[in-house]
């Protein structure tokens, strides 16, 4: 009996001419093409006679813009698999498995067809049977299912490798932050213990100290709110947490019990919270109403209509008096029946857009944030005592947050990537932070550590020294991408780079940051460490730069565009660099080139360059120009080889021993190259996507890249040992720590730590 042919439903995806690598120069080849104004869309058939399969490609594309050599390659779409065509006499029938217990020419009941049918289905397949009279098999039509693309993955994967992984990858730790805003944050002083409360449904508990999040917990409602606000009661270990549903729900720290109080039919998320004495809560909802809810009579007492223009309902209590103001609408109520009472004093002047209201704790103060600057209140006299322009980012929702410190002495202010720290009684700024660009979306000081905290935009956690202004600490990690990851020479330490030119260094035992040290203004793409303990980076900003673990510059240097690729080349004392303009030069650290290879940017693409591969064990580079692979000396800069192999390549690494090249194809398969001979004498397949980082140990490989797996092989004999889901985002920087242990960079300010650990399935 033929074993099932998995390499058929491999190729779903791929170009021809890995098709072609597979089956061979096809019998027979017609195509269509229809183009107008704005779009190519263009099909071609390969007929396999000989096999009975019929072959589908399509690419489809705008005209309106350069394509890049992905969007113009023929990708298989379709696969037609028929019995034999009585009026081709060459045709034959396929005679392998369609998939497992499946054959065409052989009777099937309505019910096993169906089965059929779903089968595929659950594997991202969709299938068209035909039978005939007899109810035989004799024609398939198998087409990728667009949404259910990663089920076809991981079946393409399973069936590549075929094998049983010999390791397994399991994730050790990873650093990653709320995926979205941080709306609340609150302190819990008995533990050390940092709160937080995200937009994506999330409560996280981090170490104050380690910055290390220890558990997160989710809403646990079929829906999953985001979660809006966060409130403090008269228990250290209780809050109150305010959700996009119109929800204010109790938050037992402890137990994590929770008790949820319903404000409104109308679901928004709920902008600010204030406890009553443990009796009412005073909440407002976006485009709705500010409530006062009895919580010993869980009901409504009474609301108050908000102004469903704005994306903010901010609102004061004076406890003292029984009062109540809407920011609003500048009205003031009594707390006690939401009756209005009174308004503030036109005397103040013309107040538009309140973003935030607020009283002192003597609540002697209001202070009132608008658009464009803060007003200090006497609230006895409704005399006005102080107005302060602020600077506020652009857009009509970014909200700006305050607060009252140290005895009401002095003012916190943060908005669109600013913080600010205003005294009271000398009327001076005592400094104003510019050091993030997203937004604030909560804001808190804790006293005892002179410590200024705010929750981003972006989902992390930033801490600012209160004294000097200079942020000191991070929870959550990087920003967005890391794009690239090193380990250091002692192994005491491994580093990340973000897309925001910040270093993270982290303690490898304990995952601690550290410290971490901006070094470029732009997003590092390499880091290499040299053998005295220096760190080389190369960045989008244009410069490469030598560091030393304190932060400082000791060296840097200026190329003409983006840095793409770095190497330290250790026995020239001296870095080889790849730009976005195609050049790539060996620069001394005296700023003397060496020497230097400018490519003919108009017959390649920036893939190209950043494809450079340098090995230091045969004194070696090479680089993709032309479709060509090119190959040079690295001493003298001489080209020493050139070879075309049958792909396009979009990533490129020599195995260390200088042997190979590891060459990945737009499709995620690598060619194993003979660099000697320029033969492939290998395919490795598993990835579906192009690869965008190799990274080598001793006789192990990984390979990460656009789609969402991390790969790990046998680079010397080739054997496929484990793979496991990774956060991609187009750029997965890795690095081996050694036989036990993977770092892996990604998406969402994720970097992930993997240990290495047999697959006790292996027989």
């Amino acid at each position: 009996m033929n074993k099932v042919d998995w390499k058929l439903y491999s190729l779903l995806g791929e170009n021809a001419e890995n098709v072609e690598l597979y089956l061979g120069k096809p019998d027979h080849i017609s195509s269509f093409d229809a183009s107008t104004g704005a779009a190519v869309y263009y099909t071609k058939e390969y007929f396999y006679y000989g096999k009975g399969i019929i072959f589908e490609f399509l690419v489809h594309f705008g005209k309106t813009f350069r394509p890049t050599p992905s969007q113009t390659k023929l990708k298989l779409n379709k696969i037609t698999i028929s019995s034999k065509d009585k009026s081709k006499p060459e045709s034959d029938s396929y005679l392998s498995e369609i998939l497992k217990g499946i054959y065409l020419d052989t009777k099937y009941t309505k019910e096993e067809i169906e089965s059929f049918v779903l089968e595929f289905e659950n594997k991202g397949i969709k299938v068209n049977i035909r039978t005939n009279e007899n109810q035989e098999l004799i024609n398939v039509t198998l087409t990728a299912i667009p949404e259910k693309q990663f089920l076809l993955n991981q079946l393409k994967i399973e069936q590549k490798t075929i094998l049983i992984p010999q390791y397994k990858l399991e994730t050790k730790w990873q650093s990653q932050a709320h995926t979205w805003e941080v709306t609340g944050l609150y302190y819990l002083d008995s533990k050390d213990i940092l709160v937080s409360i995200s937009s994506d449904s999330n409560l996280k508990l981090w170490s104050f100290d380690s910055s290390n999040c220890q558990k997160t917990f989710q809403e646990p409602t079929k829906w999953k709110p985001g979660l809006s606000y966060v409130a403090t009661t008269n228990s250290e270990n209780k809050i109150l947490v305010g959700n996009k549903a119109g929800e204010v729900v109790l938050w037992d720290l402890d137990t994590l019990k929770l008790g949820r109080f319903v404000l409104g039919k109308k679901q928004d998320a709920v902008s600010k919270i204030i406890l009553i004495e443990d009796k009412m809560i005073l909440a407002s909802v976006l485009h709705s109403y500010l409530y006062a809810y009895s919580i010993p009579e869980k009901k409504v007492l009474y609301k108050i209509k908000g102004d469903l223009a704005f994306n903010f309902f901010p609102f004061a209590v004076h406890r003292g008096k029984k009062e109540l103001i809407n920011g609003n609408n500048q009205n003031i109520y009594n707390l006690e029946d939401g009756k209005k009472i009174g308004k503030l004093p036109e005397s103040l002047g013309y107040i538009y857009r309140i973003i935030e209201i607020d009283f002192s704790s003597d609540e002697k103060t209001l202070c009132i944030v608008t658009d464009e600057k803060i007003i200090l209140v006497d609230y006895e006299s409704k005399q006005l005592i102080l107005e302060e322009k602020i600077r506020r980012g652009i857009g009509f929702d970014n909200p700006v947050k305050m607060k009252f410190i140290l005895n009401d002495k002095q003012i916190l202010i943060a908005g669109m990537g600013f913080l600010k720290l205003f005294d009271i009684n000398s009327r001076q700024t005592i400094f104003e932070v510019e050091d993030f660009e997203f937004g604030t979306r909560s804001l808190t000081f804790i006293e005892s550590k002179n410590l200024i905290l705010i929750g981003s935009w972006e989902g992390r956690i930033l801490g600012f020294d209160s004294r000097t202004g200079k942020k000191v600490k991070i929870w959550g990690g990087h920003k967005e991408l890391v794009y690239s990851v090193a380990v250091y020479n002692d192994k005491s330490l491994f580093l990340s780079g973000d897309c925001d030119g910040y270093i993270y260094y982290w303690d490898r035992e304990t995952r601690n940051l550290v410290q971490f040290h901006k070094i470029h203004n732009s997003a590092i793409t390499s880091i290499e460490i040299l053998p005295a303990g220096l760190i080389l980076t190369g960045s989008w900003d244009k410069k490469v730069k030598l560091s030393d673990l304190s932060g400082q510059i000791l060296w840097e240097a200026e190329r003409a565009e983006w840095i793409y690729k770095l190497y330290w080349v250790e026995s020239k004392q001296s870095v080889l660099v790849s730009t976005k303009a195609g050049n790539i030069c060996l620069l001394n650290l005296d700023q003397t080139i060496i020497y230097e290879i400018q490519l003919d940017y108009n017959q390649s693409y920036p893939s190209d360059f950043d494809s450079l591969a340098y090995c230091n064990s045969i004194g070696q580079f090479a680089y993709v120009h032309k479709k060509s692979i090119q190959i040079h000396d690295i001493y003298t800069g001489e080209k020493l080889s050139e070879f075309k192999p049958p792909l396009e390549i979009t990533r490129m690494s020599f195995s260390p021993d200088g042997g190979k090249l590891f060459l990945s194809d737009y499709s995620g398969n690598i060619h194993c190259m003979n660099k000697n001979t320029g033969e492939i004498v290998s395919i490795l397949r598993g990835h579906t996507d192009r690869i965008s980082h190799f990274s080598f140990y001793e006789d192990w490989m990984v390979t990460t890249g656009r789609e969402e797996k991390v790969f790990l092989w046998n680079w010397k004999n080739l054997e496929f040992l484990a793979t496991a889901d990774h956060s991609a985002g187009g750029v997965s920087p890795v690095a081996i720590l050694d036989k036990s242990q993977i770092l892996c960079g990604g998406k969402d300010s994720n970097l992930v730590l993997r240990k290495i650990i047999l697959n006790e399935e292996v027989v």
